[in-house]
């Protein structure tokens, strides 16, 4: 198993003649949490989406797990994104007339697996939602759905966890949770994510914070103890004004 989960070399990726992603490096280890901020425009998102393959680019190349996306036809890249990707979104995209279990399970069943329901019951057990398996996603609360969600994302044991400003639809004590779950999965599993937010008392869950201006990094800042929100946002804005 590789160990280097994500490796994006010289990404380059333009629209209407603008470089949204500008010569962009990124090597990402197994097991680290990275979270991604910048202004908006900035070209998170376009990295985040260029990482699971959902857009090509114009130069450069992205790996996950040692494989080269551009070397895949449709039918490997969707297979690869379902069995290697974990894609969490600010949406929750649960399907509403099926229970908790069987939006967890889908991932397995879209790719003719067999339904492992003794590990959906495992997970769902560590994500605090053992309890809801029978439930419907519109009787959750937002805490729940995102967590059911996750689930559903971590069944197939993916090598890259994708977050795109996952904490947006919950309130602010569901938000800390949620960034409480993605730092014990990194903790205890070597989870590798990355994960794209403007909110620094979100960022702060991460190993390290990596920001994004005019699609390519401006700067780092780690995440050790004793750092505060307030301090992170100061280095952050900091970062931003240096560059101008």
């Amino acid at each position: 198993m590789p160990d280097c989960p994500l490796l994006i070399e010289s990404a380059v990726k333009i629209y209407s003649a603008r470089r949204v992603l500008d010569s962009l490096s990124l090597r990402v280890e197994r097991g680290d949490f990275l979270a991604v901020m910048g202004p908006s425009g900035s070209g998170k998102s376009t990295l985040l989406h260029a990482a699971a393959g959902l857009i090509g680019l114009d130069a450069g190349h992205v790996q996950v797990d040692g494989v080269e996306l551009a070397e895949l036809g449709d039918a490997a890249l969707s297979r690869l994104r379902r069995t290697k990707i974990a894609l969490i979104f600010q949406s929750f995209n649960l399907i509403s007339n099926l229970t908790v279990e069987e939006n967890m399970l889908l991932p397995l069943l879209a790719g003719n697996a067999a339904p492992d329901t003794a590990r959906c019951r495992a997970l769902a057990e560590k994500l605090g939602i053992a309890d809801k398996l029978t439930s419907y996603p519109l009787s959750l609360s937002g805490g729940e759905q995102q967590r059911a969600a996750i689930g559903r994302a971590l069944l197939p044991e993916p090598a890259l966890i994708l977050a795109d400003e996952p904490t947006g639809s919950l309130d602010s004590a569901a938000g800390q949770e949620f960034c409480k779950l993605l730092r014990t999965l990194c903790d205890e599993e070597r989870r590798t994510i990355v994960m794209v937010t403007h909110e620094p008392a979100v960022a702060l869950a991460a190993n390290r914070v990596l920001i994004l201006r005019d699609g390519a990094f401006a700067g780092e800042i780690a995440t050790t103890k004793g750092l505060s929100i307030n301090m992170l946002s100061s280095e952050y804005h900091r970062i931003l004004e240096q560059g101008k």
